[in-house]
């Protein structure tokens, strides 16, 4: 069973999460940049019609969009988070960026935010593996207090995905 998040907000803005899932570090790596994985766990469950592209090479593009229902003042019902790859080395390292078509709090009203950058490193365990995120360009501290939230929560997500998929297999 994945054990419970640490998350914490840096003055500068930068989220580092440590969590620990209950994988391999090629199981989770591939969760990370496979398309059919990525559509599972990562906007966690706030839409629906996932759909996730990645070309997994650096340079390659990435994205992960969903339908909303409520969209909450933007002016599509269809959002995004998509980046481009700066480093994949799998399976103990993924560096990218990540860029919002959506309303994360500091984007609305017309404003584009610069892209933030994210780092993945995975470290094996004895019982799975430990994700070590850093998520670096977090422009406002209300952006950061929000995606100290919403991180842990996707990463349970992914967690609760990558154990259901392990007891299929003990099956």
């Amino acid at each position: 069973m994945a054990s419970a998040a640490r998350a914490e907000v840096d003055f500068d803005c930068t989220l580092r999460v440590i969590q620990e899932l209950p994988a391999p570090p090629e199981r989770v790596f591939a969760a990370f940049t496979n398309p059919r994985d990525m559509e599972v766990w990562v906007w966690g469950g706030l839409g629906k019609d996932a759909k996730a592209t990645a070309d997994l090479r650096v340079g390659g593009r990435y994205s992960v969009a969903i339908t909303v229902e409520d969209q909450a003042g933007w002016p599509r019902s269809r959002w995004a988070m998509m980046g481009m790859y700066l480093e994949v080395q799998p399976p103990t390292r993924l560096v990218y960026t990540v860029h919002w078509d959506a309303p994360v709090g500091y984007n609305e009203n017309g404003k584009v935010a610069i892209d933030e950058v994210a780092t993945v490193d995975l470290v094996p365990t004895g019982s799975g593996t430990e994700v070590r995120y850093v998520h670096m360009g977090i422009p406002t501290p209300q952006g950061a207090e929000g995606h100290r939230q919403a991180v842990p929560y996707t990463f349970k997500l992914l967690g609760a995905h990558l154990a259901k998929e392990a007891s299929v297999v003990g099956t």
